[in-house]
């Protein structure tokens, strides 16, 4: 909205009027004249000063002063309004909102970015966990095996040799092998010995029955392994929280001497 001046200015113009004669005719100086028509109010001593000239300048134009005054103060409400919108501090709640909107985008991608790491590293965790069971000193499980196969095999090598003898010193017809054949046989089986893993989580295994690797991979949730041998098992367990074992149908403690990190070997063996 524009101020009193420019309907003043107006004015003095349709009248014909020059500023040198409205100064000799008001006695106002010609300086605040010009002041009054371009609204320059600060030209002024005090804003009183401004109100009491515009009164007379607008009487002597034969306007009404007292809209001219009116108009002045609506002009100054607005400006004293607009004034403060250019002022205003914004609230902690306007800020954040108005630095949202200006990077919004960057704002939304980076939290795709952050939830898709995060997604990553969930599912890297839980491979791990599943694969927990690689040995930590594998140079020292490796010769652990390799000393238990040997022994195995000293053992296989002397079974066998009295078994040879026994069968040198012993001649029967085909008869009576035929019919001692069956009780050898049942008491081969009797002498076996039995391991049976339950998996209560998805674990990693690795048995040796006797001195062949019979079972090496993750035994699922819910699923059981039962294997049988003459002499011996070796258990490597990646997660002995997450199976029971049982030898020869009794519950065996599988923690006994683990590690840290739940990795352990055990070995159990005929009587």
């Amino acid at each position: 909205m524009n101020g009193p001046g420019a309907i003043l200015q107006h004015e003095r113009l349709a009248k014909k009027l020059t500023i040198d004669r409205v100064h000799r005719e008001t006695k106002i100086k010609s300086e605040y004249i010009e002041a009054i028509e371009h609204d320059d109010v600060d030209a002024f001593p005090a804003e009183v000063y401004y109100k009491n000239f515009l009164k007379t300048y607008a009487k002597y134009l034969y306007l009404d002063a007292a809209e001219m005054i009116s108009i002045y103060e609506q002009v100054k409400i607005e400006k004293y309004q607009e004034y403060l919108r250019l002022n205003k501090k914004d609230t902690l709640g306007e800020r954040l909102n108005k630095i949202y909107n200006k990077y919004k985008k960057v704002i939304v991608i980076s939290l795709i970015s952050l939830a898709a790491l995060l997604f990553i590293l969930l599912v890297v965790k839980i491979v791990y966990n599943i694969n927990s069971a690689l040995p930590e000193d594998e140079i020292m499980f490796d010769k652990y095996e390799q000393k238990a196969a040997d022994t195995l095999q000293n053992a296989d090598i002397e079974i066998a040799e009295q078994e040879n003898g026994q069968e040198e010193k012993t001649e029967r017809s085909e008869t009576q092998a035929v019919v001692k054949e069956q009780p050898k046989q049942e008491l081969n089986k009797i002498d076996e010995i039995t391991l049976q893993i339950n998996a209560k989580q998805n674990t990693w295994i690795k048995l040796y029955s006797d001195t062949r690797v019979s079972f090496e991979g993750i035994l699922q949730k819910s699923h059981h392994y039962t294997s049988k041998a003459k002499n011996r098992f070796l258990l490597k367990v990646g997660n002995t929280d997450g199976v029971e074992v049982l030898f020869n149908n009794e519950v065996v403690d599988v923690s006994k001497g683990t590690r840290q990190n739940k990795v352990n070997t055990l070995e159990f063996k005929r009587d």
